[in-house]
Formats: structure tokens, C-alpha cells, sequence
């Protein structure tokens, strides 16, 4: 009996203590990341948070604030968290996946999109923003949802391409490079059509290393 509530209580500490370590997520992470001056940051959604980019780029003045399943209006609130004091070096900003596939309006991520850009250019005026298009998102299952999300995507990047060179920042147009006739193409995206493959990634910071320095 003894020996039957031991085990009981392991197998009952073992799913606390999992459950504990499953609290300490990727925004708990993120939002905790100590920025210093000089620094290079990566801000946005699931496609920047699930890349370890300071080792991918080979480079430790890249901090990765990115959280899964974000929005840019929640991260507008937390600016002063991470960024408090310091003037880091450059952004890189890659938004619009999560609004869209939760069916936010194009004009409302576009308006957010620039108050983001304005409120980074008030902060650090001299400090250069690159802003990354979003990527396609399909199902392949459903073309009507893949063709939708083409055209909401296209007229996103349209307008935030535009705000962005409002601000003189460069905008880094990568929808086609990563399209297969509007889809997420399968050798740079997972078969879901969200998430990015290894490939994926490994031309996204080609792309990006070339804004390095």
C-alpha cells in the first residue's frame, strides 16, 4: 500500500513539475530578454519566435523577442519591457501571419503595422528598421482559403511596404520567393502551409544577412 501511494505521488509531482516547466513559455522568455545597446532584434510572430536566431546567424548581439501566436497590438504595449533605456542597433520586423489567420481585418494589422513603425521611429530615430513582408499561408485542402489569404496578403504588404519607406525604412519583399502560385511553397513551408521548414529558414537569413553588419 505504501509503495502503491509512493508511486502516486511521483506520477502526481512528475505532471505538476510538467506542468510548471510548460508555464515558462516562449512569451514568458521573450518578454524577459535583457536588450543592450548595439544589440540586433528580432520582433513578430510564430515564423520569427521558432528560430533560434542568434545561433542560426551566428551572431550573439541578435535577441529574438518574437512569441508565438503575437500581434503587433501586443506589442505595442510591452516597448518599454525589453527596451527601456537602451538603442539597440537594428530591427527586424516580420508581422501579419496571426492576424490573419484569426481573421483580423487587413486595414486594422495595416493600422497597427504603422503605428508600430511610428512609435520605433520615435524611440530610435537613427536606428534601422527592416521590415519583412508576411509570407504566404495556405491549405491545400482548400484553395478558396489559400486564394483569400493570397490577396489579403498582397494587399497587406502593399500598404506596410508603403509605410515603411514613409518611415525610410527598407522593406524586404520575399511573398513570391516563398509562393508557389500563391501557396506557401512545400519545400519552404511545412505541408500545414503555416509553419516555415529548415530550407525556409535557411533563405530567410540569406535574406537577412544581407541587412548585417
Amino acid at each position: 500500500m505504501n509503495l502503491l501511494l509512493a508511486v502516486l505521488l511521483v506520477v502526481v509531482w512528475s505532471k505538476n513539475t510538467a506542468g510548471e516547466a510548460a508555464s515558462v513559455s516562449r512569451k514568458d522568455v521573450a518578454y524577459n530578454v535583457k536588450v543592450n545597446d548595439g544589440d540586433v532584434v528580432m520582433m513578430g510572430s510564430d515564423r520569427m519566435a521558432d528560430c533560434q536566431w542568434s545561433f542560426f546567424l551566428a551572431d550573439d548581439r541578435v535577441k529574438n523577442l518574437a512569441v508565438n501566436r503575437n500581434t503587433i497590438a501586443e506589442d505595442l504595449k510591452r516597448m518599454d519591457m525589453n527596451f527601456n533605456g537602451v538603442a539597440p542597433q537594428k530591427f527586424f520586423l516580420m508581422y501579419g501571419e496571426q492576424e490573419l489567420v484569426d481573421d483580423i481585418p487587413v486595414g486594422n494589422i495595416a493600422s497597427n503595422y504603422g503605428k508600430l513603425l511610428e512609435e520605433l521611429k520615435r524611440r530610435y530615430p537613427s536606428t534601422e528598421v527592416v521590415v519583412i513582408s508576411t509570407l504566404p499561408i495556405s491549405r491545400f485542402h482548400d484553395p478558396a482559403y489559400s486564394q483569400k489569404m493570397a490577396t489579403n496578403i498582397k494587399t497587406l504588404n502593399a500598404l506596410v511596404k508603403s509605410m515603411a519607406y514613409k518611415n525610410d525604412y527598407p522593406f524586404l519583399d520575399l511573398f513570391d520567393e516563398f509562393s508557389d502560385e500563391g501557396n506557401l511553397a512545400l519545400d519552404l513551408g511545412g505541408a500545414d502551409g503555416f509553419y516555415l521548414t529548415k530550407t525556409g529558414y535557411i533563405v530567410l537569413k540569406s535574406r537577412i544577412k544581407d541587412f548585417l553588419n
